[in-house]
């Protein structure tokens, strides 16, 4: 089964509940066409966990990872203790800040929905993935999607509010700035940030309070250049979320800042793009179709141009 990776606008960053990967605040994000994972599962008699990612048995930590997933999923849907045969393949880098255990997770819970007919539906496979990965319960759709905070396990779930035809003209460009495994994994750094940054508290009301109506009437209304500018500000905030956590998380490098002045000097006349970054150095830059060879030709690095998915 199929899930494809995604870029959250609106970013997530932090939980209320480790257990149930509850977040501090809902996050958007759009369904990326060219980054994606395939997943399938075989259930034997027996127990454990054998995973196989790219074609190499995935090492302990991996291991460990799934196996926290089933033992929290099976508290709310009927999987078996069994033994699971799991091979994952995916196009794009691993741990590197590009959503790769988002897509992960959700192909994940897709297969085992598969395997084991749960015959779960999208809100509840949303869920489901969820408590493998935040990111994957956005993951599990097409689209534009946001991922409601919710209080419990029910009321947190992804959805799409936008098809992936909305607006056709939008394109993704991944840049490719270093494939190498983060320093501080995302986990990690979201529990150092809620727990030492100062201001963290005020970052996730002004978020939901202020940018999420802001982002999704310009996203209603194809404003591509309030959009850009929502979109950038957003990272900002939460790399200055990450930058005041104590001690401070560096995701971005040099390469990561020269493309942010790329993109600032491209906009200098006219806002025709926007850079966003996760928990990593390789940003997403959103443009329309009609800059998108020009924007090509400036920036360094491995390029993936994306559609929406």
């Amino acid at each position: 089964m199929r899930a494809y990776s995604n870029i959250a606008v609106l970013k997530y960053w932090g939980k209320l509940d480790e257990q149930l990967i509850l977040p501090t605040k809902s996050s958007l994000s759009f369904t990326l066409s060219e980054l994606w994972t395939d997943t399938e599962v075989e259930v034997k008699e027996g127990k454990g966990v054998e995973l196989y990612i790219n074609g190499k048995r995935a090492g302990e930590r991996a291991h460990e990872r799934v196996n926290g997933f089933l033992e929290r999923a099976r508290k709310f849907y009927a999987i078996p203790s069994a033994r699971f045969i799991i091979k994952s393949t995916t196009n794009f880098p691993l741990a590197a800040g590009m959503a790769s255990s988002a897509s992960g997770f959700a192909a994940l819970s897709k297969a085992l929905n598969k395997a084991l007919d749960l015959n779960l539906d999208g809100a509840e496979l949303s869920r489901m993935a969820r408590l493998g990965s935040g990111s994957a319960s956005r993951s599990v759709h097409s689209g534009i999607v946001v991922w409601h905070k919710g209080e419990d396990h029910y009321s947190s779930y992804a959805e799409t509010l936008f098809d992936k035809d909305y607006w056709q003209d939008l394109r993704v460009i991944y840049v490719i700035l270093n494939s190498g495994e983060k320093k501080v994994k995302s986990r990690e750094g979201m529990a150092l940030s809620v727990s030492t940054c100062p201001f963290y508290n005020f970052w996730i009301d002004y978020e939901e309070r202020i940018l999420l109506p802001a982002f999704l009437e310009a996203i209603r209304e194809r404003d591509f250049e309030r959009f850009a500018t929502l979109t950038m500000e957003a990272s900002n905030n939460m790399h200055a979320v990450c930058l005041a956590t104590r001690p401070p998380l560096f995701y971005l490098n040099d390469l990561s800042r020269r493309v942010v002045e790329l993109v600032n000097a491209f906009n200098e006349r006219e806002v025709k793009a926007a850079y966003t970054f996760d928990a990593g150095p390789n940003p997403a830059i959103f443009t329309l179709k009609e800059y998108m060879e020009e924007l090509l030709a400036l920036l360094p690095g491995r390029k993936i141009v994306s559609g929406i998915a």
